[in-house]
């Protein structure tokens, strides 16, 4: 699969996905800095929303690293980014698993504790369509090395 041929069509695809990627995974790093440090600023998109939950930001910024990697040749770019891809889905179907069962796994507060969040019913735990969201992405990425015509539908509509 050849992702560089030269069409500015193609330099333009493969630049969007840099940014997209470098913008994901930047703003995950500020979440989790946000987390870390008690910077509720850093936390939420826009203050007194919601906050981004630690596993969204984890999911985002493995999201942004399987597609940059997905960009890269290379046997071992393409094999980091399917584990980043795994990774993403694996949260998502956990996320979704813990809410179809009720049954909590210990994955929402697995990096920082939601306890300030007394508001929800499961703090700590990404959104169900947050989760759908990933599940959708993290497929899309490990469908992307697949060689069929049929891909190229399949993972841009899953990724939409």
């Amino acid at each position: 699969m050849t992702h560089f041929d030269g069409s500015t069509t193609t330099k333009s695809t493969n630049l969007f996905a840099l940014v997209a990627s470098l913008t994901a995974v930047i703003g995950c790093v500020l979440v989790l800095i946000g987390w870390w440090l008690e910077i509720a600023a850093f936390k939420s998109i826009v203050p007194g929303l919601a906050t981004m939950k630690p596993n969204t930001a984890v999911a985002f910024a493995f999201c942004g690293a399987g597609l940059w990697l997905k960009q890269k040749t290379g046997i071992a770019n393409r094999a980091i980014a399917t584990a980043c891809a795994s990774v993403t889905f694996i949260i998502a179907f956990l996320t979704l698993l813990e809410y179809s069962t009720g049954i909590d796994l210990g994955i929402d507060q697995l990096l920082f504790s939601d306890a300030a969040n007394t508001a929800t019913l499961h703090p700590g735990r990404m959104a169900v369509a947050t989760a759908i969201g990933f599940l959708l992405l993290g497929t899309a990425l490990l469908l992307f090395d697949i060689e069929t015509q049929w891909r190229i539908y399949l993972t841009q509509g899953l990724a939409l």
